[in-house]
């Protein structure tokens, strides 16, 4: 990993400059890749060097070396870009990491101090992380170093075709993930901070159920359509949403399809459809802007006229709804969830735990912690 960190440092004594340019968002990735090496090797050139080696900070007493530091910013450095480039208007230049800017607390802001600070805010929850697994027998005090992890990340890639290896952020995200669950694993038993008995679930399930595990209301509607483009007619999709609208205000001042057929149009027909929780997604996905409103009508209501597909015979078709019936779909299950409330109780619980862990931790920066950034 040192040998790809960036060097972040670069001698200060220039005026700060601010460029109201084009967002970096909009600039192509690989136009942006080449952008950041050029202004990264800039830095470089002007940098103060710092050995890898050196201790820069120390998070509950473990020591964080320049190294660590640089690499975790390497990783962040394009969200650093990217977020002045969206909020900021600031564009990526050689000046751009020593802007002052002003943030929404009317607070000054710099990209390099942002990085800094977001660098080592990330490092040290994973320092509380390292720390629960020590504590809990998960891994041993030297498999919880920054070397181990190193050492890890190379196996890791050791027998992986180049295009399948993991890049270090890919690795950080995979690495921690999988310690997230053995630590939530262990924590979850009895008598651990995480653990929770059915009493305690089925209260955290009437708490989130309205929003996680409401079944879809079951609905019955008549499906009033026409086609367009198609051989059977000459409409095109004006025309057919058109006679629709026509249909639509024929049928709401209480005629029938006979009716229809007869004063507006022979091509238009006539069938249901129902929705219900089996089959939500299916409709949702076939016929999603009807969907949006269909799932909010009162019986008797009626939607507006859309143009879709039809699935099977991939005709065209415009087309309204009428609600006949709605039923309440109620709940799922306690039972039947069971697994997931577990999972999620445990998963918030866990986020909660660590940042209070990473509120009480003691974060030391010492001399040179600075010259990683160039901020001294």
């Amino acid at each position: 990993m040192a040998e790809t960190r960036h060097n972040h440092n670069h001698k200060h004594g220039q005026k700060k400059k601010t460029s109201k340019l084009v967002p970096i968002l909009i600039i192509a990735p690989l136009l942006l890749t080449v952008i950041i090496a050029s202004v990264f090797f800039v830095y470089y050139e002007q940098s103060k060097n710092i050995d890898d080696n050196e201790i820069v900070a120390k998070i509950n007493g473990v020591e964080i070396s320049a190294e660590e530091l640089s690499a975790r910013m390497a990783i962040d450095e394009e969200y650093v870009v990217n977020k002045f480039g969206k909020d900021y208007k600031e564009e990526l230049n050689e000046d751009f990491w020593d802007l002052e800017v002003k943030d929404d607390d009317g607070n000054n802001t710099n990209p390099r101090k942002y990085l800094q600070d977001m660098a080592l805010k990330e490092i040290t929850e994973y320092k509380v992380q390292l720390e629960i697994a020590k504590e809990n027998g998960i891994l041993s005090e030297e498999k919880a170093t920054y070397k181990a992890f190193l050492e890890s990340f190379k196996n890791e890639n050791k027998n992986k075709d180049k295009d399948k290896a993991f890049s270090e952020k890919e690795y950080y995200d995979y690495y921690y993930n999988k310690l997230k669950e053995k630590n939530v694993a262990v924590l979850s038993k009895k008598g651990k901070p995480l653990y929770a008995d059915d009493s305690v679930l089925e209260k955290w399930f009437d708490k989130v159920k309205d929003e996680k595990y409401k079944n879809t209301d079951s609905y019955n509607f008549d499906i009033y359509y026409a086609y367009y483009d198609d051989k059977s007619n000459n409409y095109n999709k004006d025309s057919a949403k058109a006679i629709l609208k026509n249909v639509r205000q024929a049928i709401k001042d209480g005629n029938d399809l006979n009716f229809v057929r007869n004063d507006i149009s022979r091509f238009v027909f006539k069938q249901t459809m129902d929705i219900n929780n089996a089959n939500a997604a299916e409709k949702q996905k076939n016929y999603p802007n009807f969907y949006k409103e269909a799932i909010n009508l009162k019986v008797g209501g009626f939607s507006d006229v859309y143009l879709g597909v039809r699935p099977k015979t991939k005709k065209k078709i415009a087309y309204f709804g009428v609600c006949k019936k709605r039923t309440a779909g109620g709940y799922s299950s306690f039972a039947e969830v069971k697994s997931e409330i577990l999972e999620n109780y445990s998963a918030e619980k866990y986020k909660g735990y660590v940042e209070n862990k990473v509120k009480q931790a003691k974060i030391e920066k010492l001399e040179n912690f600075s010259k990683v950034t160039g901020l001294d």
